[in-house]
C-alpha cells in the first residue's frame, strides 16, 4: 500500500465526480507491420501489463486518504478484442468501452485489434490514471519486444518494474509556488466566449467535433531555426501562435491557455503510468509587438512551479462569482517526441497519432509530429461549446501566424488580427 500520487488523485476524484466520462479515457493506437498472430500478441499483452505495475493497480479511498495497491503479478488483464477487419475506430471505441474502467479492481486497460492489410491497427483503452502519451510509446516499445520474442519461439518475458515513490513538495516550496499562482494570475481575464460557455458537467459528457490539418517538414524546420534565433522553444512560438489564432477569432487581450508538463527524470522515463501535470500560461497582448518574448517569460515562469498540482493551482486563484472555471477555457497539447518504428521480430510495431476521447476545455488543440517530420494540427470543441463552427478559422489562423514567426529574423512579425 502507499497513498496515491497528486495526479492519480485528480483523476481517481474526476471519476466519482463522472464516473465513465470520456474525459477520463485515453484511446490510442497502434500500427502492427507484419505477421499477426493473436495468441502470441494476447500472452505479449499479458507481459506487458505484468510488468508495469501502474497498469494492475488498484485504488481504494479510507480514512480520508486514497491509497494505492499493487495487484497480484499473475493478475491476468482481458484478453484482446478480436475486431472485424477494417474496423473504423469509433467502432473499436464502443467495442473496448462497452463497460467502465474499475480503479478499485486494478482494471485500467484493453486491447482491441483490428486485421488489415499490412498486419493490424492495435487499439489501447486505458484510464488517464495510469496512461498518459508517453506511456504508449513505452507500452509499444515493450509490447514489441514481447510480441518478438513469442514470434520467435522464445519466452516472452520481460522484468518486472516496480513504480518509482511519487516526488513529493516539501510545505516551504508549496507555500511558495502557490503563493507565485496567486500572483501571477489575479485580475486575469476569461477567454471571451464564442456562443454559450459549457459548464463543467456539460464538458464531461461533450461529444467532440475537430478539424485536422498539417504542417509540412520544410515549416517544422523553420519554426525550429526560428526558435533557435529568438533563444526559445520550439513549443513557445506554438504556443504563441495559438494565443494569436485564439484572439484573432475571439478576441482577447489576456487569458489562461493550458498545458502539460512532463514531470518523468531518472528511471521514471521507462515507466508506463500519468506522470504530466497541467499548469495555465497566461497569454497576455498576443497581437501586439512582443508577444513570443511576453510568451517565453510566462511559460518559464509556469514550468518552473508546476510541482504544485492544477487542482492546488485551481483552488488557489479561483475567484468568487466566476461562472467558468478560469484555468479550464482552452488548451494546447504538444506530442513533439520522435515515433519510433520498435522490431518485434519479423514485424515492427509504431504508435499513431490518435485523437483525444474527451473534452476539459471549451476548445483544444492537439500537435503531434508525424514520421516524416510533418506536424499535425487536431482542433477539437465540445458540441455545447460555440468554438465547434470556428475550428476551420482556428486551425487557418494558426497556420497563418506559425507561418509569420517563421519568417526570417529580419523580418518583423505583422500584428493586429488576421481578417
Amino acid at each position: 500500500m502507499r497513498l496515491a500520487s497528486a495526479v492519480e488523485q485528480q483523476f481517481w476524484f474526476a471519476e466519482q465526480i463522472t464516473p465513465g466520462t470520456l474525459a477520463n479515457v485515453t484511446m490510442q493506437s497502434i500500427r502492427l507491420e507484419g505477421p499477426l498472430d493473436y495468441a502470441v500478441l494476447a500472452e505479449a499483452f499479458r507481459v506487458v501489463v505484468r510488468r508495469h505495475e501502474a497498469l494492475r493497480t488498484g485504488f481504494m479511498y479510507h480514512g480520508g486518504r486514497l491509497l494505492v495497491r499493487t495487484e497480484a503479478r499473475n493478475t491476468a488483464p482481458p484478453s484482446p478484442v478480436l475486431l472485424p477487419s477494417g474496423a473504423p475506430n469509433d467502432v473499436a471505441v464502443s467495442q473496448l468501452l462497452t463497460r467502465e474502467f474499475d480503479l478499485q479492481t486494478g482494471d485500467l486497460i484493453r486491447l482491441g485489434v483490428v486485421p488489415t492489410d499490412y498486419g493490424a491497427l492495435l487499439h489501447v483503452a486505458a484510464h488517464h490514471i495510469a496512461y498518459d502519451g508517453l506511456s504508449h510509446e513505452i507500452f509499444t516499445r515493450d509490447l514489441a519486444l514481447a510480441y518478438g520474442a513469442g514470434l520467435n519461439k522464445d519466452v516472452a518475458e520481460l522484468p518486472l518494474r516496480p513504480r518509482m515513490p511519487a516526488m513529493l513538495i516539501d510545505e516551504e516550496r508549496r507555500a511558495a509556488q502557490l503563493a507565485y499562482w496567486r500572483a501571477t494570475l489575479s485580475s486575469h481575464a476569461d477567454l471571451p466566449v464564442l456562443g454559450a460557455a459549457p459548464s463543467q458537467w456539460e464538458l464531461a459528457e461533450a461529444r467532440l467535433v475537430k478539424h485536422q490539418v498539417t504542417c509540412d517538414a520544410a515549416l517544422v524546420r523553420r519554426l525550429r531555426l526560428a526558435a533557435g534565433r529568438r533563444k526559445v522553444m520550439p513549443f513557445t512560438l506554438l504556443l504563441t501562435a495559438y494565443g494569436q489564432a485564439i484572439a484573432d477569432i475571439a478576441g482577447g487581450a489576456d487569458f489562461c491557455v493550458a498545458v502539460a508538463v512532463a514531470l518523468r527524470g531518472g528511471e521514471r522515463i521507462h515507466e508506463v503510468g500519468c506522470e504530466i501535470n497541467t499548469v495555465p500560461v497566461r497569454v497576455r497582448e498576443p497581437l501586439a509587438e512582443g508577444a513570443a518574448e511576453r510568451v517565453w517569460e510566462a511559460q518559464s515562469g509556469a514550468f518552473s512551479h508546476s510541482d504544485v498540482p492544477f487542482a492546488d493551482i485551481v483552488t488557489a486563484t479561483r475567484t468568487a462569482g466566476r461562472s467558468r472555471l478560469a484555468l479550464a477555457q482552452t488548451s494546447l497539447i504538444y506530442q513533439g517526441w520522435k515515433r519510433a518504428a520498435y522490431p518485434a521480430g519479423p514485424a515492427t510495431m509504431r504508435t499513431v497519432m490518435s485523437d483525444p476521447l474527451g473534452a476539459q476545455f471549451e476548445v483544444q488543440m492537439l500537435l503531434c509530429l508525424t514520421e516524416d517530420g510533418q506536424l499535425a494540427l487536431l482542433a477539437q470543441a465540445p458540441l455545447p461549446s460555440g468554438w465547434t463552427d470556428h475550428l476551420v478559422d482556428l486551425t487557418r489562423a494558426m497556420m497563418l501566424r506559425l507561418r509569420d514567426l517563421t519568417e526570417s529574423a529580419t523580418t518583423q512579425p505583422s500584428t493586429g488580427r488576421i481578417p
